[in-house]
């Protein structure tokens, strides 16, 4: 017994678990696996070789028993159910993007505001966080977040630290919501209570947002589409201060 019980362990790393894949023991504890896709059957040695497993009734060590002819299987239930098994969908590690979303609120978009301190002190806890997500991948951790995205979650909560960049970008590097955002509020918010202006503010931090998401800064995505959409539609996202001229207040 503890001869195939070592073969049933060489088995076991030769064999990578598989969807397509059944496996058991005979009587005698010798293990045999199966090939859902082709029905070939092979029975495994105390080496970790395998050979066909020759025609006839096997009897099996739960008392069941498969039948082979001409080297193939011929499927039972289990074996039929374990051709049809899923194997499990691979998740992708979790993220937390607070520190990049930190370096948007404090650097700025553009990063108009590289410049300042708490832009500095963002970007430091930006590598932090990347040095400690490799730390964790080449420790098999892959999966596990580390401690200073909690940190970068603190910071985005602490204006007086880290307060939002008020450093407006030029004009020519603003995303089709920035633009947006600078048309309908003007250049020095005079127009922030304007309902189009909350509405385009509403519009840049979804870009900003789903860049974030996407990992890319420089994205393009659905908001940048919107934005676009909304530049060209005058009526709904007049340029600042157009109604007060129009009607001499």
């Amino acid at each position: 017994m503890r001869f195939f019980l070592i073969a049933g362990l060489l088995m076991a790393i030769v064999l990578p678990g598989q969807a397509a894949e059944w496996r058991q023991q005979l009587s005698n504890g010798q293990p045999v696996s199966v090939d859902t896709r082709t029905n070939r059957v092979r029975v495994w040695n105390s080496d970790g070789e395998s050979m066909p497993l020759w025609d006839g009734v096997h009897r099996l060590s739960d008392g069941s028993t498969i039948t082979v002819r001409r080297g193939l299987v011929v499927p039972t239930e289990s074996i039929i159910s374990a051709r049809d098994r899923k194997p499990p969908r691979r998740r992708n590690p979790p993220r937390d993007f607070s520190c990049r979303e930190l370096i948007g609120k404090v650097c700025g978009e553009q990063r108009q505001c590289a410049s300042m301190e708490p832009c500095r002190l963002a970007g430091q806890l930006s590598r932090f966080e990347a040095e400690e997500r490799a730390a964790l991948q080449s420790s098999g951790q892959a999966s596990a977040i580390g401690t200073v995205p909690a940190q970068c979650r603190q910071a985005l909560a602490d204006e007086a630290q880290f307060p939002p960049c008020q450093k407006l970008p030029p004009r020519e590097s603003l995303t089709a919501c920035g633009r947006l955002e600078r048309r309908v509020c003007g250049d020095a918010a005079q127009c922030a209570g304007d309902e189009a202006c909350q509405l385009a503010r509403q519009l840049e931090k979804t870009e900003l947002d789903e860049r974030v998401a996407a990992g890319d800064m420089k994205k393009d995505t659905p908001a940048s589409a919107d934005c676009r959409r909304a530049l060209r539609d005058s009526v709904a996202f007049p340029e600042c201060g157009f109604w007060r001229r129009l009607l001499g207040r």
